[in-house]
């Protein structure tokens, strides 16, 4: 909001070329997802950030690493809802109190989910072509005080003027790092200090 406009140059028509830094990306995801799965609280973002310190990687595998994380991920949560009735992702969890979860129904929502993560990938792209040009004439600072607002209301809507108070309080501590110049991922350790201290004994 207090930073001036940038006009980011738009490649209207760059090709998503597919060669060894992709494959090794995304091969690197598919691992990735289900170290997600198996260490509570963390996060695609987090296990990116982790894989590239030690095997090295670019902006552009790194993207594409953080992307087959969060896809494979998943992936190995209904897997793992399958094989130990316990989901690693609130859609899984969700999806095991509607239904009940067998190998062939296993199988077609793995094959859906593949299929619609294709043709989501296509329409990315063609959406993202045809918002290159709207991108550069937005106003951002207007965009971004009409989401504010709009999040604002549904937080009041739903919660009343609590909500709103934790709102404030959850504000000014995401605001922390930013203006301290500090990874905002460092904020996950108010899920890992109490995972860890609960799975240690200690709370």
């Amino acid at each position: 909001m207090k930073e001036s406009e940038a006009n980011v140059p738009q490649q209207r028509y760059s090709a998503a070329a597919v060669d060894g830094e992709v494959l090794s990306g995304g091969l690197l995801g598919a691992v990735g997802g289900a170290v997600v799965g198996l260490l509570p609280a963390m996060s695609p973002s987090q296990i990116g950030i982790l894989m590239s310190e030690v095997f090295g990687s670019s902006q552009r595998g790194f993207l594409v690493s953080v992307a087959a994380i969060q896809a494979s991920d998943s992936i190995y949560s209904l897997a793992s809802l399958y094989i130990i009735g316990s989901g690693r992702s609130g859609m899984s969890v969700m999806l095991g109190r509607v239904l009940e979860l067998d190998l062939e129904t296993l199988g077609l929502f793995v094959g859906v989910f593949c299929l619609v993560t294709f043709f989501a990938a296509c329409l990315h792209i063609e959406v993202g072509k045809r918002a290159a040009g709207f991108y550069g004439r937005a106003d951002h600072r207007m965009i971004s005080a009409a989401v504010i607002l709009f999040v604002l209301a549904l937080v009041f809507a739903f919660t009343g003027w609590f909500g709103l108070l934790i709102v404030s309080v959850s504000t000014a501590v995401g605001l922390l790092p930013i203006l301290s110049g500090a990874s905002r991922t460092h904020l996950m350790g108010v899920l890992l200090v109490p995972t860890i201290s609960y799975f240690l004994g200690l709370g």
